[in-house]
């Protein structure tokens, strides 16, 4: 496998993408996925502190390889019909028929 090819691996209930990037092991571990269609759900909250430009960083590598994330925040929460709109489009353009 290429070195910069990730790989999807089970760690516990969740699914990660796995990148190999300068002789270490990247783990990405998506809060919610469905990998047959590349839509990721990603909540991003207020305490992240160090965590947000490695956050900021995973997202964008996900975007390259092909997949939307839909990123939530406490806001998006108190909306759901937004982020249920926001999901479904996203399934939608993706082939989902409901």
């Amino acid at each position: 496998m290429p070195a910069d090819e990730p790989w999807l691996v089970a760690v516990g209930d969740y699914f990660c993408r796995v990148w190999r990037s300068a002789g270490y092991y990247r783990p990405c571990c998506l809060d919610l996925s469905y990998p047959e269609l590349k839509i990721a759900v990603e909540y991003q909250g207020q305490l992240h502190g160090r965590q947000y430009a490695r956050d900021i960083e995973r997202v964008e590598r996900l975007r390259a390889e092909g997949w939307i994330v839909i990123q939530v925040t406490s806001g998006l929460l108190k909306d759901p019909t937004a982020l249920v709109r926001r999901l479904r489009d996203a399934l939608v353009s993706r082939g989902w028929r409901g």
